[in-house]
């Protein structure tokens, strides 16, 4: 489930009309036509610019991962792949630095959008 508004309805309207190869369905006649209120070349400006990115709130900056083999094993990597023993390994100031313009687009997502997240919360796979 996302909020959307009514703009918004219009512009994925528009793109799922511009994207169908034969056929197209409407509870009411005028929904099939958002091309009356939706222009191509407004294309960049859909949803101010964020109309098809997915709610960054969930998202967090990985930082290790542990892999686990049948035979028992296991081997640590840090985001970046190296291993324990190797330099730099899981040197944190290099994730806080890339992590910073995720935590600023999470504060801008939310100034735009507001406090409640537009979409469902599943959970990151990696």
């Amino acid at each position: 489930l996302r909020h959307l508004n009514e703009s918004e309805v219009r512009e994925i309207n528009f793109i799922i009309k511009s994207r169908a190869l034969r056929y197209l369905a409407a509870a009411k006649e005028e929904w099939l036509y958002p091309d009356k209120y939706v222009s191509k070349s407004q294309w960049h400006d859909y949803g101010g610019g964020y109309l098809l990115m997915p709610d960054p709130r969930p998202i967090n900056q990985a930082g290790e991962y542990i892999l686990g083999y049948k035979d028992g094993t296991t081997v640590s990597i840090d985001e970046y792949g190296r291993r324990p023993g190797q330099v730099d390994y899981k040197k944190e100031t290099e994730g806080d630095l890339e992590s910073s313009p995720l935590y600023k687009f999470k504060g801008e997502f939310a100034r735009l959008f507001g406090p409640l997240r537009r979409g469902p919360l599943f959970p990151m796979r990696h």
